[in-house]
């Protein structure tokens, strides 16, 4: 799914192996809590650390900001990735039909993005 932060273009791929909703850029985050000791693994089985938690706001196609809670800060990931387990505890549905992703809340959908299927390890 491909949408935009309030600080410029960003690509964040909904991953359904992702334990976390997560970030690289630090200067995105509010509400910034730093930790340490934590670490996730890359689809190539990487450690990557992760230094903070805390809130980031995406900015969508149509001009409408999202915020995302429960981010983890991940300083050397390569793309920005939103928990489909976590978007499922907070009962959000994601619907993919004829090439577009919709995340949906209700009858509401919060996001819309297009679908991009990786065959490759590229976290």
């Amino acid at each position: 799914m491909k949408d935009s932060s309030p600080q410029g273009n960003v690509a964040s791929t909904i991953d359904e192996g992702a334990t976390y909703h997560m970030a690289s850029r630090g200067e995105w985050f509010h509400n910034y809590e730093p930790v340490s000791g934590g670490s996730v693994f890359s689809c190539n089985d990487h450690a990557l650390k992760i230094v903070g938690i805390g809130t980031i706001k995406l900015k969508l196609h149509d001009n409408t900001i999202r915020t995302i809670q429960q981010v983890r800060h991940v300083e050397d990931l390569k793309k920005n990735l939103l928990s489909l387990g976590q978007l499922d505890d907070l009962d959000y549905k994601v619907v993919v039909e004829k090439g577009l992703v919709k995340v949906i809340q209700g009858v509401l959908a919060l996001m819309k993005g297009t679908k991009v299927w990786m065959q490759t390890c590229t976290c």
